[in-house]
């Protein structure tokens, strides 16, 4: 198990996750929700709306890296929020929006999330594995779809 060091904090939820670069949603995905990202300027805040085909979903969350050198394990915290607050927030909060639809795909032992970007980043599309505090990330072999992994790539780290 992890150990979370104490300036994250008791709510801090431990993460060790692998991303992967896809030319396209793997055949046998399934869609879970659309969702519209805000990352607030200058921290490692995100407001998060999430829509399914039954319900609206609104988070404040943060991600922290556990080290500056390990890009695959991260502490996140997030609560649920209210519709207003959120648009509150989003209004009053300078920030960067990313709007993206999340699959989910089951196609190997380790089940994956699917990311399809749109608006400007149109033509994107990631793939994440999320391996729990206690998971082993060299379990998995990249996937035959994936064009590449970019685990360590700073530019998929999301909000910049």
């Amino acid at each position: 198990m992890v150990a979370i060091d104490k300036k994250f904090g008791k709510y801090a939820h431990p993460e060790v996750e692998r991303k992967f670069l896809l030319a396209a949603i793997p055949p046998g995905s399934t869609f879970r929700t659309d969702i519209t990202d805000h990352y607030i300027d200058n921290t490692t805040l995100r407001l998060r709306r999430m829509q399914t085909e039954h319900e609206v979903t609104f988070k404040l969350a943060q991600k922290l890296r556990a080290h500056p050198h390990d890009t695959r394990m991260i502490f996140h915290t997030n609560f649920y929020i209210s519709e207003s607050e959120y648009s509150f927030l989003t209004s009053t909060l300078p920030s960067h929006r990313l709007e993206k639809r999340r699959f989910r795909f089951h196609g190997g032992t380790i089940p994956m999330g699917i990311d399809q970007f749109q608006g400007p980043l149109e033509g994107l599309v990631l793939a994440e594995v999320d391996f729990g505090p206690d998971g082993d990330p060299s379990s998995l072999i990249m996937p035959s779809f994936a064009l590449a992994e970019v685990t360590d790539d700073e530019r998929f780290t999301g909000g910049i």
